[in-house]
Formats: structure tokens, sequence, C-alpha cells
């Protein structure tokens, strides 16, 4: 089961990450991330990794970042050869935010088990930052995105019997709720889609091509010289 799929976050890197799941290697204990180039769909590389991962991964590092949630643990692995550099415990670990500057990475525990969780990983040291987890105020927590500038986060909490989303506040790499909104039956999937961009007016589109004629003129009416 082909899941998540992510282009390489650099754009001279002509590559994508696929999550495999339900391949059960090793007996049952194992999934796969899958390497492929983007110019011919070749398999470039695999690695295996704990039972249902997902991906993330930043411009300003070398890594992808694999939550594997019935492997409650995050494996961070080398985007080059793939292989793993750390695992970080964390329960149940399923979502993936990666904060605009990709300065901060977070994941939920979705499966809730011993506790409702929301966690931060500090993505210059790949360690769990200081006052993380924090719980969260329903269970559930499920999929994340961070606003435009990364001073927000929202977090889906998913179930037929829940209608939530929370947001927090983020700072020094640490979320603090902020709230919860009330959605429309088990909230799943969440993106952030900033302002747009406002279009130009129509005088600065007739300024500039006036100011185009006026130079083609000067240039027509030059000397060779």
């Amino acid at each position: 089961m082909p899941h998540d799929v992510i282009y390489d976050p650099n754009p001279s890197e002509n590559f994508a990450y696929v999550s495999i799941l339900g391949l059960g290697l090793n007996n049952g204990t194992n999934d796969v991330i899958v390497k492929f180039d983007t110019t011919d769909f070749t398999v470039v590389d695999f690695q295996e990794v704990g039972l249902v991962p997902h991906l993330s991964a930043t411009s300003k590092n070398e890594f992808l970042y694999v939550p594997v949630e019935n492997s409650n643990a995050v494996q961070i692995l080398d985007r080059d050869t793939l292989d793993i550099v750390k695992t970080l415990n964390f329960e149940g670990a399923h979502g993936t935010g990666m904060s605009p500057d990709g300065s901060v990475f977070c994941t939920t525990n979705f499966l809730g088990g011993t506790e409702d969780t929301l966690s931060c990983i500090d993505t210059a040291i790949n360690e769990i930052a200081a006052g993380n987890p924090i719980d969260t105020p329903v269970e559930r927590a499920h999929n994340l995105v961070f606003n435009g500038d990364g001073t927000k986060l929202y977090v889906t909490h998913s179930s037929t019997d829940l209608d939530l989303v929370s947001f927090y506040s983020v700072e020094d790499k640490v979320p603090s709720l902020l709230g919860t909104v009330n959605t429309g039956t088990n909230p799943f999937g969440i993106a952030f889609v900033p302002n747009s961009v406002p279009e130009p007016s129509s005088l600065v589109g007739l300024i500039t091509t006036i100011s185009i004629m006026a130079f083609s003129r000067l240039r027509e009416n030059q000397s060779d010289d």
C-alpha cells in the first residue's frame, strides 16, 4: 500500500520518496521507504523502517523524518543513503508537521494509548525539544499543519465521534494550546493556504507598457555609435 509521497525539498535533486505499508517484512515488524528517480521512475534505493511510516523533509537539512505509528517512534533517515541515523521514541507517532523554516518537526500520538500528546523535534539537533510532549485537549490527534510564518499549528482530531480541530501557538519549539474549533464530524486531513498575492493594477501594467514602448523608440532613434 503506497501511502505518503514527497519530493526531495532540494530543488536540485530529482528524487521522490514513498512509504509502502503492509509488506510485513521481518515477521511483520517492518515497512519500507522507497526512493525514486523522478526523471524515469526507477528505484534508486529503499530502506526498511518501522510499521506504518509517514514522511516529511525540509531543505534546511539532509534528513527524512519518518513517524512510524505502530512502532512508537520517529526514525530519522539520511536522504542520500536512506540510512537510519537516529530513532526517537514517541508513542503512536503519526502526523507530519514541518515548520516553514524547517527548524521544528511536530508529530501526534494518533493511537492514544496511555496519553494523547503532541510533540515537536528540534531539527538542529534532532532531539525532542525541551518542554515536549504536551497534552492535547481531546484524543486522536491526527494530521497537523503550520501557518505561513510558523507561529501557529493546527491539529485535526479524527474519529467518528469527534468534530474538533485544536490550534496552538509555537514559541521556543513548544506548542501552547490557544483553543479549539468545531468542524464537521471526523476532521481528517488539513492544509494551510496563504493569502493570495494581489493582482497587479491595470495602471501599473499601463505604465510598464508605455515605459517599454518609450525605451524601444529611444533605442530606434539611437545611432550605431
